[in-house]
């Protein structure tokens, strides 16, 4: 029986007796936890290495957030500027661009000579007005490819009406290049050809002009009821001031002359004055 103070508390020799008393015989002394040291000295316990790191999980940090700038995503964060360019984003083109070492290629998921014209050449031709990579690459060497296939003849005058409007458009169109800072990833890095400036205007002219000569040579005369409509924007080059594009006006006239007859010398004649005629057998 331990004895009592005359104020009813415990001596303190006694206390200590007691708890060396009640220790288990274990061989071992029990450890003091972090809690109860803290309380004591005033001072945080040790605290194990894998206790932090799940108490405190690490952060992940965004290359974006790191660099402030945000990474724009060419094929499908911006609005567009055409309907291929929309289509194309969605997957609903049946070719893609294969990227090399050297030089692009168009590789096509279907056949072309098994591709329905209708509608998609016509959103080919809507596409010329593009002028961001990779939209103008494709775009062209789609409609080379389309109109270079066997079957391209038939399946072109079924639609050919449909085809004009967007052809004039393109022949017509003047890209607004704003001088603003580059949203490229390619241009934030210093590496430009990642992602190519855009086309300049008589670059998007000449490649309208080159599908009005291949459109002419496909189907031949059933291009002269519609020369009207499409030699406005054609006329306006013919005095341009670059030497280099009042020659290539001059020949594509040419090309159509021999490829749809004298019924498109006419129409030409009509509309570009000073336009010299080919002496055709």
């Amino acid at each position: 029986m331990m004895s009592k103070s005359s104020t009813g508390r415990m001596p303190v020799k006694t206390a200590s007796k007691s708890l060396a008393t009640e220790t288990p015989k274990t061989g071992k002394t029990p450890r003091a936890s972090a809690t109860s040291l803290a309380s004591v000295s005033g001072k945080p316990g040790p605290t194990s290495t894998a206790t932090a790191g799940k108490d405190k999980p690490l952060a992940s940090t965004k290359i974006s957030g790191m660099l402030g700038t945000k990474v724009v995503d060419p094929m499908g964060n911006e609005r567009h500027k055409t309907p291929f360019a929309a289509l194309y984003a969605k997957g609903g083109i049946p070719c893609r661009l294969q990227h090399g070492s050297v030089k692009h290629k168009l590789v096509w998921t279907v056949p072309p000579e098994q591709i329905d014209y209708n509608p998609l050449l016509v959103t080919f031709f809507e596409g010329l007005r593009e002028t961001q990579h990779p939209y103008v690459f494709v775009v062209r060497q789609g409609i080379q490819h389309l109109l270079e296939s066997p079957s391209a003849r038939s399946k072109i005058l079924a639609i050919l009406p449909s085809l004009i409007q967007p052809l004039r458009s393109a022949l017509a169109f003047k890209p607004i290049h704003h001088s603003t800072a580059p949203t490229s990833v390619g241009a934030m890095i210093g590496v430009s050809h990642l992602h190519p400036p855009p086309s300049p205007p008589h670059d998007t002219f000449t490649a309208a002009l080159d599908v009005f000569v291949g459109l002419s040579q496909v189907v031949g005369e059933g291009m002269v009821p519609h020369l009207a409509t499409l030699l406005p924007p054609i006329a306006n080059k013919v005095l341009a001031s670059d030497a280099n594009v009042r020659e290539t006006v001059q020949n594509a006239l040419a090309d159509c002359q021999a490829a749809c007859g004298d019924g498109a010398l006419r129409v030409i004649r009509a509309r570009v004055p000073t336009f010299s005629p080919l002496l055709l057998a």
